[in-house]
C-alpha cells in the first residue's frame, strides 16, 4: 500500500511539473505576441509621467516604452485616457524613454535615466509633437529651375546641424516632411563634385533662406506643429558643368566596344549623383553636366549586367576629350556539383576570389 501512495506521489508531483512548464511557456507566448521583452530581475523602482502635446500641453493618449541600455530589456506600456503612465518594480540600470502616439514624432528627453533602488520619479513627462513640413524651390538668377541640389533644414543652436536634407526634383522643387515643430534655416548646396568631409561644395558657397551666404545673415524658418511652411524660394548661381568624351576598348581585342553604357557617379555623405551615356557602335561616348571634381566611372554591357569598374576619375574646369577606358573580358565557368544529398531548391553558385587567382581578370560579361 505504501508502494501505491509513493507511486501516486511522484505521478502528481510529475503533472505539477508539466502544469507549472505549461504555465511559463503560456507567459512566454504572450510576451512573444506584444512588445519583445528580456528576463530582468526585478526591483522596487517606479517612473510615472505623462505624454503632452509639446504645443498646448494637452495630455495624449499613447505609449511609453522603457529601455534598458546595458541589456536588451524592453517594456512597453499604454497611457492611460489622460496621458499618464506608470512602470513599476525595476531593477537599477540606466535607462532610455520614449513616447509614442499615432501621428505624433517624439523628443528624445531621458535618454540615460539612472535608476537605483528603491526610486520613485515622478513627474518624467514626455513631450510629443504633431510634425511640421516646408516646401519651395530652387532656380537660377534667370529663373530657370535646378535639379539635384541639396536642400537642408538647419537647427538655431550655437553648432547648427541638419534637421532634414532633401534634393530638389527636376523641377527644382523641394519637400522636407515630419519635422520638429520650431526654427529654423534653410539652406541650398551648390551640386558640386569637390566637396569636403561632410558634403560641402570647396568651390562654391550655400544660400541661406531667404538669399544670404551666412547663416548670420539669414532668415529663420518658423516651421509649426501639423503645418506646411511653403513658398520657401532660393536663387542660386549654379556651378559650370563640362563635358567628357571618349572611347570604351574591350582589353582583349584592343578594339573599340560596339555597345553598352558608361556613367559617371560621384557620392559622398550629402550629394549623390550621376552623368550617363550609351555607347556609340564605334566605343564613342558623351558624358555631360558634370561639375568638376571626382567621379567613380562605372560600364555595363547591357541593362541588368552585372557592372564594371573603372579607373576613377578627376574632372577639371573644361572640357574634356580623348578619354580612353579599357575594359577585360569576362569569362565563363561551367561545372557540375557532386553531392550525396538532394540539392535544396534556390541553390546558387557564387565565385569569391581568396589568395592567388589563376583566372583571368574578371571584367564584364
Amino acid at each position: 500500500m505504501l508502494a501505491f501512495w509513493k507511486t501516486r506521489l511522484i505521478v502528481v508531483l510529475a503533472l505539477a511539473s508539466l502544469l507549472v512548464i505549461a504555465a511559463s511557456a503560456g507567459v512566454g507566448l504572450l510576451v512573444a505576441q506584444g512588445v519583445a521583452q528580456s528576463q530582468e530581475p526585478s526591483g522596487t523602482a517606479s517612473v510615472s509621467g505623462e505624454l503632452l502635446d509639446a504645443t498646448t500641453s494637452v495630455p495624449v493618449k499613447g505609449k511609453v516604452f522603457l529601455s534598458r541600455l546595458e541589456s536588451s530589456f524592453v517594456r512597453a506600456v499604454s497611457t492611460d485616457e489622460h496621458g499618464a503612465y506608470q512602470l513599476a518594480g525595476l531593477a537599477p540600470g540606466v535607462y532610455k524613454i520614449d513616447g509614442n502616439a499615432d501621428g505624433y514624432l517624439s523628443e528624445p528627453v531621458f535618454a540615460n535615466l539612472v535608476v537605483r533602488p528603491g526610486h520613485q520619479l515622478h513627474g518624467l513627462n514626455l513631450r510629443l509633437a504633431l510634425p511640421g513640413s516646408v516646401s519651395g524651390s530652387v532656380h537660377d538668377p534667370a529663373g530657370l529651375p535646378l535639379a539635384r541640389v541639396s536642400v537642408q533644414l538647419v537647427t538655431q543652436e550655437e553648432h547648427p546641424r541638419a534637421a532634414g536634407t532633401v534634393n530638389t526634383d527636376e523641377n527644382g522643387a523641394f519637400h522636407i516632411s515630419r519635422i520638429w515643430p520650431g526654427n529654423y534655416y534653410v539652406r541650398a548646396i551648390p551640386t558640386s563634385a569637390r566637396t569636403d568631409a561632410e558634403g560641402m561644395a570647396l568651390d562654391a558657397d550655400p544660400v541661406y533662406f531667404p538669399q544670404a551666404q551666412r547663416i548670420a545673415d539669414a532668415q529663420s524658418v518658423k516651421i509649426a506643429a501639423g503645418k506646411e511652411t511653403s513658398a520657401i524660394d532660393l536663387t542660386m548661381k549654379p556651378l559650370p558643368t563640362y563635358s567628357v568624351t571618349g572611347r570604351i576598348i574591350d582589353g582583349s581585342t584592343g578594339k573599340p566596344v560596339s555597345q553598352g553604357a558608361l556613367a559617371a557617379r560621384h557620392n559622398d555623405r550629402r550629394q549623390r549623383f550621376s552623368a550617363s551615356s550609351q555607347i556609340a557602335p564605334d566605343g564613342s561616348f558623351r558624358l555631360q553636366g558634370m561639375p568638376a571634381g571626382h567621379y567613380e566611372m562605372v560600364f555595363s554591357m547591357a541593362p541588368g549586367a552585372k557592372a564594371s569598374r573603372l579607373p576613377e576619375f578627376d574632372l577639371g574646369d573644361e572640357d574634356t576629350s580623348g578619354v580612353v577606358f579599357t575594359v577585360k573580358p569576362g569569362i565563363a565557368l561551367r561545372g557540375h556539383v557532386v553531392t550525396n544529398q538532394p540539392l535544396p531548391q534556390g541553390f546558387y553558385v557564387s565565385l569569391a576570389a581568396r589568395g592567388r587567382v589563376e583566372l583571368p581578370e574578371l571584367g564584364v560579361s
